[in-house]
């Protein structure tokens, strides 16, 4: 199962429960969101790793290990800047309706 969402959907209680789940998840976040990078261990928020990276329009990368929010410090997950799309590619998804 793969759980896709919007910045409001990327929170602690959401994220605590989807890895509860043993679901795998993409959620948007939002770039004031505080996350620490293995690489550099002070809180920073999203828009400055993404403004430092040095990425142009359509690039992609990888932030791998990231601990998310200064508050909350979930961590393991991985940070990417890569359009929605291309994170679905490849992979088997399926949908399913039900009868209402």
């Amino acid at each position: 199962m793969i759980v896709l969402g919007d910045a409001e959907y990327c929170n602690e209680t959401v994220i605590t429960w989807v890895r509860q789940q043993n679901w795998d998840f993409v959620f948007h976040t939002r770039e004031t969101n505080l996350v620490r990078t293995t690489a550099d261990l002070a809180w920073q928020p999203v828009a400055e790793i993404l403004e430092t990276s040095a990425l142009r329009a359509g690039q992609v990368r990888h932030w791998e290990r990231i601990c998310f929010t200064q508050e909350h410090r979930l961590a393991d997950l991985t940070l990417n800047r890569k359009p929605i799309r291309d994170i679905l590619d490849g992979l088997s998804v399926s949908i399913e309706t039900y009868p209402t």
